[in-house]
């Protein structure tokens, strides 16, 4: 059986309606409240070094992880607006910090890539709690489809989120190499640079590298993301990762979220209803950019759409599942 197609009940700022707009945007807003959080470190099976962000844990409240997107932090505007909507509407949240992101080096060049789904795993192995629910964005996004897609029914999550998931990698890194989506790959460019450059003077296994001659994410993948992570090149690894041949596989309770302007892809790779399967809901908007969402009536004034429509649908299905259990 195939999956479920939506149409969003999203509408955009009547002045952020630009696809870019949309995607920019959230990153000069305000900071969100962010709820505190208490930072603690876990050896994982290879002998790395794994973070995870706790917020406040209420006994009885359901807990929820978060997978960041490509360069992101709980600083990310994403995970300030969901982690804090979580926390004010009853449940527990973890932010999952991807092996060597957040400007804390891990302990090999091994690095968190967008296929990382053995991650994942390990780090559930170690979790003191195992999360009811799990949100990934964005790379987080792609990552945890993928994870979903290969174990199939045995995943330990009563439902899953992914937003802005980039479903075909090669695809995407076309994109971000013409137009504007330019801007959005020298940011991430440099930032993954930075993280190299931190990383290389303390780890076990450096490689020689000359940063200087990278100039897109292609580049990247292929100088640096590839060798160091077992694949052969920048295409292997998105023709191994990139979670589109894994959706139809997917038994966990899904709801992906996308805009069909996001400016790192196309309208063209999101799946259509035979490309998914039939425990997955894609949920689509016109507008949204990537990782956007913002909503609000007064020029200059937004805010996030995204974080409340996770709540609803977190507190629609777990209520569900909780109540029929009881019965």
């Amino acid at each position: 059986m195939s999956g479920k197609i939506q149409h969003s009940t999203f509408k955009p700022a009547w002045w952020l309606r630009n696809a870019h707009a949309q995607t920019i945007w959230p990153t000069y807003l305000k900071p969100d409240a962010v709820p505190d959080l208490k930072w603690k470190e876990y050896d994982v099976a290879d002998g790395d070094l794994f973070r995870l962000a706790w917020g406040d844990q209420i006994l009885g409240r359901p807990l929820v992880m978060l997978i960041h997107g490509l360069e992101g932090t709980t600083n990310s505007h994403y995970a300030r607006s969901i982690m804090q909507e979580l926390t004010t509407n009853g449940f527990n949240s973890v932010f999952m910090s991807l092996r060597g992101s957040g400007g804390v080096p891990n302990r090999f060049m091994k690095s968190y890539h967008s296929g990382a789904s053995d991650d994942l795993r390990m780090m559930l192995d170690v979790m003191p709690e195992i999360p009811d629910a799990v949100i990934g964005v964005s790379l987080g996004g792609n990552l945890l489809l993928k994870y979903l897609g290969e174990e199939k029914e045995n995943t330990p999550f009563k439902q899953a989120i992914a937003v802005s998931a980039p479903y075909d990698l090669s695809a995407c890194g076309d994109v971000l190499e013409t137009g504007f989506a330019t801007r959005y790959s020298d940011y991430l460019i440099k930032e993954l640079k930075n993280s190299v450059i931190k990383k290389l003077p303390i780890v076990s296994d450096p490689i020689d590298i000359d940063l200087s001659n990278i100039k897109s994410l292609r580049e990247f993948d292929d100088k640096i993301t590839a060798p160091v992570n077992g694949f052969i090149d920048a295409q292997d690894y998105y023709t191994q990762c990139s979670c589109k041949p894994f959706l139809t596989k997917i038994t966990t309770p899904t709801l992906i979220i996308h805009a069909r302007d996001d400016p790192f892809m196309t309208p063209d790779i999101i799946p259509e209803q035979h490309e998914v399967s039939s425990a997955v809901t894609l949920e689509i908007s016109e507008k949204g950019g990537h990782v956007g969402f913002q909503k609000g009536n007064t020029l200059g004034l937004s805010s996030s759409w995204l974080a409340p429509r996770i709540v609803e649908h977190l507190t629609q299905v777990l209520n569900s599942n909780s109540s029929e259990k009881n019965s």
